[in-house]
Parts: C-alpha cells; structure tokens; sequence
C-alpha cells in the first residue's frame, strides 16, 4: 500500500453541490480512466485480469468470470452460446479484432483521487482486467454506472472501424442477472474450459 495525497472523488462530490466542481470530478475521472486506456498492452495478450485470474468485470456474476480463456475466441464462442440459448440479439463478431486494453470496471468515484493540482490516480486495480474495447466501453455506458454525468463523451475508447460488440454485451445482460447459472453452464462447453491458464507477460 502506498500513500496518495489527495481526495478521492466521492469525498469531493460530498463537499460541493456546484454543478461546475462536481462536473470537474467527473472529468478527471474520465481523464484517469482514459489514461488506463492508453497503456500498452503486451503481445498476445488473453482475457484476463491482471494477476492472471479471472476476469473481473461489472458484467458477470459478483464480478468475477466463471472460467478462464485461453483467447479472445473462446469468450466471444461463450457470450454468443449463452445469447444463441437465451434468444438474444445481437450476437457478437469480430471480438478478437478489437484493440485489447486495461479495463478497469468499476468507475465509481471512491476509485479515483485527485490532489490539489487537479492531477488523478487511479485506484483498486483488483478490478482491471486486460479485455477487449467493448467491454470497457460497457463499464463506463450511463445505463450501467448511472452518473449524473456520463464519462463516456469524455473517453476515447480505442476501436476497430465496423467492430463493436457493447450491444451484444448489454443484450447478455438481464438474462445474465436472472441466469448466471446458466452463463457458467454455458463456459463449460467451449473449450480450454479445463486448461490452466498460461501466465500473462509482465507489462513494462
């Protein structure tokens, strides 16, 4: 652990009601989340948290995925079994031709402290995981993190011309809350369900 001078956001949006402070939080917490974004990723990466474990993201059960992957493709073949039994639309394609990077998924304010000069730290890495773009565009859609300013006008979220997958992913959604079981089920008839994970490369 290590000390950070400052406040974080959520202390600071309880000691104003100014619409221009408050939205001044929300703008350094898109500049901290954007940042994030910014960080290359290493060659070859898998979906993964960034210890190696299982992914962490707002989208699965108490935030945690129910398996490890191997590949892009074995998530994308996960997501789109479990679409195919809940007949939901959109499936997702093209997921691996997505730009990989560091999303963090929880965007709550107590997550981001900012010192005097206005500068932004980014805390609780237990919840970045090194995914495609879709799913950080996901983590930080208003419908899903309800601010009263939305940070995604202030984030350039990296793309691939003509992929994007963050309406399959908000059509997994509600069945995924009524039926996490069955999500689980599903991760067990793709394959490498059983495989240890090899261990991610040290980001430099």
């Amino acid at each position: 652990m290590e000390y950070i001078p400052g406040k974080s956001g959520t202390q600071l949006l309880e000691a104003t009601s100014e619409p221009t402070e408050r939205e001044a939080v929300y703008r350094q917490m898109a500049l901290g989340i954007q940042e994030l974004l910014r960080i290359p990723i290493p060659p070859n990466p898998r979906p993964t948290a960034i210890d190696g474990g299982l992914i962490r993201h707002i989208i699965f059960e108490q935030q945690e995925a129910p398996r490890p992957y191997q590949s892009v493709d074995q998530l994308e073949q996960h997501f789109n079994l479990f679409l195919q039994w809940t007949k939901r639309e959109p499936k997702i394609l093209g997921l691996s031709r997505e730009p990989m990077v560091f999303c963090h998924s929880d965007a709550w304010p107590g997550n981001f402290i900012i010192n005097k000069q206005g500068h932004v730290t980014v805390v609780d890495f237990s919840e970045v995981s090194i995914l495609p773009s879709s799913f950080a565009k996901y983590a930080i859609t208003p419908s899903v993190k309800d601010h009263e300013y939305s940070l995604l006008p202030w984030i350039d979220v990296p793309s691939t011309d003509g992929v994007d997958n963050t309406r399959a992913l908000f059509a997994a959604t509600n069945p995924m809350i009524m039926g996490a079981g069955s999500f689980a089920k599903a991760g067990k008839r793709i394959p490498g369900y059983d495989r240890i994970p090899s261990p991610i490369p040290p980001v430099s």
